[in-house]
Formats: structure tokens, C-alpha cells, sequence
């Protein structure tokens, strides 16, 4: 019985044991994926940030950028650093960190501006912008391969304009901007054919300039354009296009005066509008809106954004959604000091349209325009720099983390905005006409650019440290080794 006994506890000893090391072998793997876990969760929310200026002698600026599929980031303006006129339009390849890829100027001995660039399904891009000459502006729009040459290229009759480019779901390209005093869209098709194109004005009053300034693509096939109409008490527009253009419903915005308004998709639905309006009361001044409304055009909810400071001017000039379900703007917000000149910023909105937090990047950045979302979470900004040496402006990109920052970027600064009443929303019924602009043969000469690169981060020009994100053969690594270890704890738990 003894030597019965003595057995039993030396199988209860081995169990222990054996026991005992399956403890401490499922916490190793238990340590180990929580660790692969927060590594991936790191790699995959960790966004790259940076600041870079791009200049020649002259006046450069950047008014568009986005987002490409391989992780960079396309961009426009114009230059008269560089180029055959006085001013050319101008486009920039970047990579995720900022460098140039390529750079190309289009334009002739006239004044060029591009106001507006997307990528296209082939790898390509489409860029919309006008000429100035003694007698007028024309619109454009030229159409460039990966490489930044110009596949075709089509301008419009004189007293047109094109503020906005969008990609149709068809593949072809969809127009905003003005004809004459009329707001102005146009269908074409993947050569640049004029599939379709209306003008839109108040049938209801006065004679008034009209103007498109933003046109998206709707999940429905259809459009949201904005604008904004002048001599006019009210001129803020929003409208709901089908696919062939016809007016689905129309929005105004009364008893303010705007200066410009953009519309984008917003998540889960609806449509954000974001602008800068003039407000009487309490102070007289410009203060920024924000807007949600729902797929019919009603308004869910409307706020208004710092109308304490007489004369106050806080402005948006670019919006876009978040993947939270929230917002972004790009605009001005009050100097803390409570005088002119106010800073530009960068604002982030909760999917209500309250403040989640504001930043302002030091003294040398004279205007922000453009922002989108980047799909590491973070954003990407064009924006004005002020050159130390000759004061000219350069164009610069902001690379913006999730919280907004640029880390080892000098002069971050965080302002903070109240949040006033809501604007009212009137009835709106433009009248649509087909008659639009001839499409004629453009003549945009394409020329090379080699713009310096700089690090614009403040006054001083501090150096701006690159936190890169995780690269694409990193986080598939971790995946692996996280599938990995995943296996081997199912084995040993099956096995014992």
C-alpha cells in the first residue's frame, strides 16, 4: 500500500508540474499576443507626420491635394517660379514622406491656376483649373497619366471657370464652377467629351452671380454641389443633383453672407456643409458654420463657431468626414491675444458637430486650404508658408497625426472656439438651363519644375522629425507571427 501510495503522489507531483507548466506556457503566449496585439494595434493607427515646403523664386501655392493608392499624395496649385507665363498651373507627386516623385507645369504665356486635382481608376489624374487673360478667364481641364503627362486636355469658352473636378462612377469626370453669372456643371466622359452640362441661378429674384465651388459624387449616382451667389442677402447654396444633372431638391442658407461653402458625404449618411458666413448679431463678423443634413436636405443639426469678437474672422475654407464618423475643417480661428491677424488651423469635430480639438502650427504659415482624411487615420493639408528670405509664398503639405499633431514640429498651438446658435436654412429654386460653354481644343504647354524642398515648421525653420509609420512588410510580419503564435496555443491546448 505504501509503495501504491507513493506512486499516486508521484503521478499527483508530475500532474502538478505538468500543470504548473501549462500555466506558465499559456501566459508566455498569453503575454505574447497581447503584445502582437498592441503592436498591430499601434501599426495600423499610428499615422506618419510631417511638414514640407515646396518653393522656387517666386509665388507658389498649393490649393488641392489627395490621397493616392500608393500611399502618397497628388497635389495642385500654381507657380510663377516656374513654368512659360506668368502663372502656371502646377502639379506635385509625392510619397508618404513628402518627397517629390515628379513635378509638372502646364500653361501658356497667360495666367494658369488649378483649383482642383483627383486620381482617376488607371493610376492616372484629372486636374480642373482656368486662364486668365486682359479679357477674361476660361476654364480647364487636362487629364495626365502616372507620369504626369497629358493624355488630353480641354478648355471652355470665355467666362467659365472650374473650381471643382469629380470622379464619375462611370469613369468619366464631372465639372463645377461658373459660366457667365450662372453656376455651372458638366458630364464628360473618359476622353473628355461633353456628355451633359447645365447652369443653375434663382428663378425666384434678381439677377446675382452665381457660382459652383464644390461638387461630390453621391452614393445614389447623383451629386451635391454648393456655391455661393453674390448681391444677394442670401447666398449660401447647397443642391442635390441626379446623374443627368436635374435639381433633386435646393438648400439656401438665409440672412448671411458667404464666402464660400463645401459640401462632403458625410459618415452613416447625409451630407456635412461647412462654410464662412457673415453674422450681424450679437457682433458683426465672419464666423464659421457647420451643418449636417440628412439624404433629403432637412437639417438635423446647424452651429455657428466663435460670434463673441466684433469683426471676428472665422473662416472655413476646406471640410471633410472622418472615419469616426466626425469632421475636419481647415479655415482661421481668433488669435488668443484677441487681435488680428488670426492664425490658420486645423479643427476636428465629433460626429455632432462639437470641437474635439483645435491646432495651430507657429507664425510662418500664412493660410491652410485644402484637408482630407488619409487613410492611416490621419490627414494631409495644404497649405501657405511665408519664405523667411523673401517673403514670398511658398506651397506647402501638413501631415497631420489622428490627434492633429506634428511631432518635433516648434510653435504647435492649441486655440479653443465657442459655439454659437445655429443658422437658419430657406427654401431655394434654382432655375436649370442646358445652355452652357463650347469645348474647344486647350494649348497648355507642359514644362518640368524643380522646386526646393524645405522643412517650414515655424519662423525660425525648426528641423521637423519624421515619425513614419509602420511599413507595409512590417505589419504583414506581425500578422503572421500573431497567426503563428494563435496556431501554437490552439495545439497545446488541444494536445495538453
Amino acid at each position: 500500500m505504501a509503495s501504491n501510495f507513493g506512486k499516486a503522489k508521484t503521478m499527483c507531483a508530475s500532474r502538478d508540474a505538468q500543470c504548473a507548466h501549462r500555466v506558465s506556457r499559456r501566459r508566455v503566449i498569453t503575454a505574447l499576443l497581447v503584445t502582437l496585439s498592441c503592436s498591430m494595434f499601434v501599426a495600423a493607427t499610428h499615422a506618419a507626420q510631417w511638414a514640407k515646403g515646396y518653393s522656387g523664386a517666386g509665388n507658389d501655392s498649393l490649393s488641392s491635394v489627395f490621397p493616392t493608392a500608393d500611399g502618397g499624395f497628388i497635389a495642385a496649385g500654381d507657380t510663377n517660379s516656374f513654368g512659360a507665363g506668368d502663372h502656371d498651373a502646377w502639379v506635385l507627386k509625392l510619397d508618404a514622406g513628402g518627397n517629390v516623385v515628379w513635378q509638372r507645369t502646364y500653361g501658356g504665356a497667360a495666367a494658369d491656376f488649378a483649383t482642383s486635382v483627383k486620381p482617376t481608376g488607371d493610376g492616372g489624374y484629372v486636374v480642373g483649373g482656368y486662364t486668365t487673360t486682359a479679357t477674361g478667364v476660361s476654364g480647364f481641364v487636362v487629364r495626365l497619366d502616372a507620369g504626369g503627362n497629358v493624355t488630353w486636355q480641354r478648355s471652355f469658352a470665355a467666362d467659365s471657370v472650374v473650381n471643382a473636378v469629380e470622379i464619375a462612377s462611370d469613369g468619366g469626370h464631372v465639372l463645377a464652377g461658373r459660366v457667365g453669372s450662372n453656376a455651372w456643371t458638366a458630364k464628360l466622359d473618359a476622353i473628355g467629351n461633353i456628355m451633359w452640362q447645365k447652369t443653375y441661378n434663382d428663378s425666384l429674384c434678381c439677377a446675382s452671380l452665381w457660382a459652383a465651388e464644390s461638387i461630390q459624387g453621391t452614393t445614389d449616382g447623383g451629386y451635391i454641389l454648393t456655391g455661393s451667389t453674390f448681391f444677394r442677402f442670401s447666398d449660401a447654396w447647397v443642391v442635390k443633383l441626379d446623374a443627368a444633372g436635374s435639381v433633386v431638391w435646393a438648400r439656401s442658407f438665409n440672412g448671411f453672407r458667404g464666402i464660400s461653402v463645401l459640401a462632403r458625404p458625410a459618415t452613416g449618411g447625409g451630407y456635412v456643409v461647412a462654410g464662412s458666413l457673415f453674422d450681424v448679431s450679437p457682433n458683426s463678423g465672419f464666423n464659421a458654420m457647420l451643418t449636417k443634413l440628412d439624404e433629403s436636405g432637412g437639417i438635423t443639426w446647424s452651429k455657428s463657431y466663435f460670434g463673441e469678437r466684433l469683426f471676428s474672422w472665422t473662416t472655413v475654407s476646406s471640410v471633410d468626414a472622418t472615419p469616426n464618423g466626425g469632421y475636419v475643417t481647415t479655415g482661421t480661428v481668433p488669435n488668443p491675444n484677441g487681435v488680428p491677424p488670426d492664425p490658420p488651423a486645423v479643427t476636428k469635430f465629433d460626429a455632432n458637430g462639437n470641437i474635439s480639438w483645435v491646432r495651430t502650427f507657429g507664425t510662418n504659415f500664412s493660410g491652410f486650404q485644402d484637408i482630407r482624411s488619409t487613410p492611416d487615420g490621419g490627414y494631409i493639408v495644404a497649405a501657405s508658408t511665408l519664405s523667411n528670405d523673401t517673403r514670398s509664398t511658398e506651397a506647402s503639405l501638413l501631415k497631420l497625426g489622428v490627434d492633429g499633431n506634428i511631432l518635433g514640429c516648434a510653435g504647435i498651438g492649441t486655440a479653443t472656439l465657442s459655439t454659437g446658435a445655429g443658422y437658419g436654412s430657406g427654401s431655394l429654386t434654382p432655375a436649370v438651363s442646358t445652355t452652357g460653354v463650347a469645348n474647344v481644343t486647350g494649348s497648355l504647354t507642359t514644362g518640368t519644375s524643380a522646386a526646393t524642398v524645405s522643412e517650414p515648421c515655424n519662423a525660425s525653420n525648426a528641423t521637423v522629425t519624421p515619425v513614419p509609420m509602420l511599413s507595409n512588410k512590417v505589419i504583414i510580419l506581425l500578422a503572421v507571427l500573431l497567426a503563428a503564435c494563435g496556431a501554437w496555443a490552439w495545439h497545446f491546448r488541444r494536445t495538453g
